[in-house]
């Protein structure tokens, strides 16, 4: 079994890592880190340009490319230190929406994500610092046309900026 990258995947190594040499260099993470919010929506437009926030999501929602595309370039951006919500986005809550939302949650965000008009995260941590099912004390009820939250979620990356949270919760005892 081969495990070595494609050569379409090193070109986007390549391509990922001059981009961010040269649009994040630290010299732009320091400055950024200074900043109140260290959100920079131009630089997400940017992404979202290259088509960055496509990948890994199913062509049916406009996606392109596979969840290892999209490692390619979370490589590179971890290499760079870049800040904003990619990694929240497209690392955390891309993958969990994929995996636990329905057909209707998918429609209405992944295509949004693609054209880069929103950002999403995830809210898994709670005080007692457990990740494991059983470690869920969050509760969600149902309440008119959405859902009543109940607990405490600690440590949500990028919740300044996101569109969308995608929250552990438990929904019976």
């Amino acid at each position: 079994m081969d495990f070595a990258f494609s050569e379409e995947q090193e070109m986007l190594r390549t391509s990922a890592r001059d981009f961010l040499a040269k649009e994040s260099p630290s010299s732009y993470v320091r400055r950024m880190m200074e900043a109140d919010d260290a959100w920079d929506p131009d630089m997400w437009r940017r992404l979202a340009d290259m088509g960055w926030t496509a990948l890994g999501i199913p062509e049916e929602y406009g996606g392109v490319g596979t969840f290892l595309d999209l490692a390619v370039v979370l490589e590179e951006a971890g290499r760079t230190l870049l800040l904003g919500p990619f990694f929240a986005t497209m690392g955390l809550a891309v993958p969990a929406l994929l995996e636990t939302g329905t057909g209707q949650q998918k429609q209405a965000v992944l295509g949004r994500i693609v054209s880069g008009e929103a950002r999403a995260t995830v809210a898994l941590t709670e005080p007692a610092g457990r990740w494991d099912a059983d470690g869920i004390a969050l509760t969600a009820a149902p309440s008119g046309d959405g859902w009543r939250l109940d607990g405490t979620k600690l440590f949500v990356p990028d919740a300044a900026v996101a569109d969308h949270t995608i929250v552990a919760a438990r929904t019976r005892s």
